[in-house]
C-alpha cells in the first residue's frame, strides 16, 4: 500500500456506489498533517468539499490515537458511499497493536485543565456513528459522517 500523499491518488476500489481509498501514514507525530493532507486531495474535486473540516478533525483524533496507543502498521481508509438522500463518508484508522476492550474506546472524561482526554468526544459529536473492532492482531476505529453529494 502506498504511502499518503496530498496529489496523488493511492489505492483504491469501486463498488457500486462506493469508492474506497486507503494509504499508509507514517507511524510518528507527522501522520496527522499527513493524513489531513490526503484527505484534502481527495475531497478537493468533489461536493464533499464543505465535509472537509469535521472530517480532518476527526481524522486527527484518530491517527494520532493510533500513534500514541497503537503499534505498526498504520493503515487509513476513507469510503466515499453515494446515495438517494445524501452520502456517507467513513474514516478507518487500523494499527497493528492488540487494541483495547471494545468498551474501554469511549470518551473518557476528562479534567478540564487536562492537556489532552477530550478526541473521542469530538469525534462523537461530529460523528454520525463511531466505533472499534479487533481482529487478528489488528485494532481498528472507524467514524462516519454524513455528506450531501459526495460525488467526486
Amino acid at each position: 500500500m502506498p504511502p499518503c500523499a496530498p496529489t496523488a491518488l493511492t489505492s483504491s476500489r469501486t463498488a457500486g456506489s462506493r469508492r474506497v481509498y486507503s494509504c499508509r501514514p507514517p507511524h510518528d507525530d507527522r501522520a496527522p498533517a499527513v493524513v489531513r493532507g490526503w484527505i484534502a486531495g481527495l475531497l478537493g474535486a468533489s461536493r464533499a468539499r464543505s465535509l472537509g473540516e469535521d472530517l480532518a478533525l476527526v481524522a486527527t483524533e484518530l491517527v494520532t490515537n493510533a500513534v500514541r496507543h497503537g503499534a505498526v502498521p498504520t493503515r487509513v481508509s476513507l469510503s466515499l458511499t453515494d446515495g438517494s438522500h445524501g452520502g456517507r463518508v467513513r474514516l478507518e484508522v487500523e494499527d497493528g497493536g492488540a487494541g483495547f476492550a471494545s468498551d474501554k474506546v469511549r470518551p473518557a472524561d476528562a479534567d478540564s485543565s487536562a492537556c489532552g482526554g477530550r478526541g473521542l468526544h469530538i469525534v462523537a459529536a461530529l460523528a454520525c456513528d463511531w466505533g472499534n473492532a479487533k481482529a487478528a492482531g489488528r485494532h481498528v476505529v472507524w467514524a462516519e459522517l454524513a455528506a450531501d453529494g459526495v460525488e467526486g
